[in-house]
């Protein structure tokens, strides 16, 4: 796995940020549902419950966990923390957990019906985004789906994040993806600010259609 700046950051915080998100309630067995989760829940509704779904920086699991108390069955999830997919593989039964990063997904081409991030794409510096977002096209099969939750500018900003100003970057992510793969069609995309109007900012969730050749 190549070691870039981000993820050398992330060997030092993750396993601190790691305790910070998991709000797993271990008398209910379940995570607090977040705005992710019930756009996700949303948008995946008319796609089969067999389908074969990634998602690309899954941490403790919250998203998939969703995914499987509705039905999900094929799911999979990569992060570069393996003490973070130690509670995934917990929480969310038959789940495939790879340690892995966005740059280098170890599936084979076409391999999946759905890829997607929630707040990943932001911690990857712009030298290495048509990277990480070329790896995810790669791995979704002709008429397959890219799905994202991730935090919006409409051009590439810097946001200082837990004391550091290269490991947060808003951006435009789905025109990334169109400007970069021409197979590539947008289905949906809503904007939403973030809970309690925090900066201004807001969210981008988006749904990209990868056509059949």
């Amino acid at each position: 796995m190549k070691k870039t700046e981000q993820i050398k950051f992330w060997e030092q915080v993750g396993e601190r940020y790691t305790k910070s998100n998991d709000d797993w309630n271990p008398r209910t067995q379940k995570f607090n549902i977040s705005h992710a989760n019930s756009y996700i829940l949303k948008d995946f509704e008319s796609i089969g419950k067999e389908a074969k779904i990634l998602e690309v920086g899954c941490n403790v699991g919250r998203n998939l966990h969703v995914l499987h108390q509705n039905g999900f069955k094929n799911l999979y999830g990569i992060d570069i923390q393996s003490h973070a997919l130690e509670k995934l593989k917990e929480r969310v039964p038959n789940v495939n957990a790879q340690v892995s990063s966005a740059l280098e997904l170890p599936f084979r081409a076409g391999f999946f019906d759905v890829v997607y991030t929630a707040g990943v794409l932001i911690h990857i510096s712009p030298d290495d985004i048509a990277r990480a977002v070329g790896e995810i096209c790669r791995c979704v099969k002709g008429g397959g789906y890219i799905w994202g939750c991730e935090l919006y500018h409409d051009d590439n900003v810097t946001i200082q994040w837990r004391g550091t100003m290269n490991a947060c970057w808003a951006d435009n992510f789905p025109l990334i993806y169109l400007n970069n793969h021409d197979n590539l069609e947008l289905l949906r995309e809503e904007k939403y600010p973030l809970p309690g109007g925090r900066n201004n900012r807001k969210q981008h969730v988006y749904l990209l259609k990868k056509r059949s050749t």
